[in-house]
């Protein structure tokens, strides 16, 4: 690993514990926790990640002797013929038709409102140390879904539940601004849902070749 790729990691890793700092903050303040063991409510959303995010996944798991499970668990739901995403149509030269684009993007939608593979039968999230931001802002930046389990803290009502708000996200979606203008390499700024960008990343061989052969939904 380059010296300029170890350095936007670690940037990365920093942004990753102010988000995780805001949590903590959060939680402490409620006097409730954030997050109930055995929800994965809030998984019920394959999460969008930038490429850097990936990468940086990529080297935790690595180093924790579980990418290749993590890989194969990418490659299982990339294979898997979803209903919400029945396309699977060559698309020409990386650009969508205007006939394809409404299709393509309900169908992106509907897959990105399904359960993370990720997460195991125990409702246990498997990347929890390197998720992407999305999941790390759930009921941080972002306020909690109706459908959220966690008890009510201070000052709460079901109906309106606290979050850090969108000055502190404002905050913290700048320091992500200056890290993706300074990443080496294209990729690393370019998003997309977290198992695709993890398996392109790990196996790009594997993955240019399923998506030749149409074996990966447009």
């Amino acid at each position: 690993m380059t010296q300029d790729n170890l350095g936007v990691l670690v940037a990365l890793g920093g942004l990753y514990k102010a988000w995780d700092l805001g949590a903590e903050t959060l939680s402490k303040s409620l006097g409730v926790p954030l997050c109930v063991e055995g929800c994965g409510l809030c998984c019920k959303n394959v999460p969008i990640s930038y490429g850097v995010e990936a990468a940086y996944a990529m080297s935790l798991l690595l180093g924790e002797g579980r990418l290749k499970e993590m890989l194969s668990r990418a490659e299982g739901w990339l294979l898997d013929r979803h209903k919400e995403a029945p396309t699977y149509e060559p698309v020409r030269l990386g650009k969508v038709t205007r006939e394809q684009y409404p299709r393509l993007r309900q169908e992106h939608e509907d897959l990105g409102r399904t359960f993370c593979p990720f997460l195991d039968e125990t409702k246990r999230c498997l990347v929890y140390g390197c998720r992407p931001l999305p999941c790390r802002a759930f009921s941080v930046t972002r306020a909690a879904p109706p459908v959220c389990q966690r008890p009510l803290g201070k000052g709460e009502k079901p109906e309106r539940k606290a979050y850090l708000g969108a000055d502190a996200a404002r905050e913290l979606k700048k320091v992500l601004d200056v890290l993706l203008k300074s990443v080496p390499k294209p990729t690393w700024a370019m998003a997309g849902f977290f198992p695709s960008m993890l398996y392109a990343l790990g196996e790009p061989g594997k993955y240019q070749t399923m998506v030749a052969n149409n074996s990966v939904a447009t």
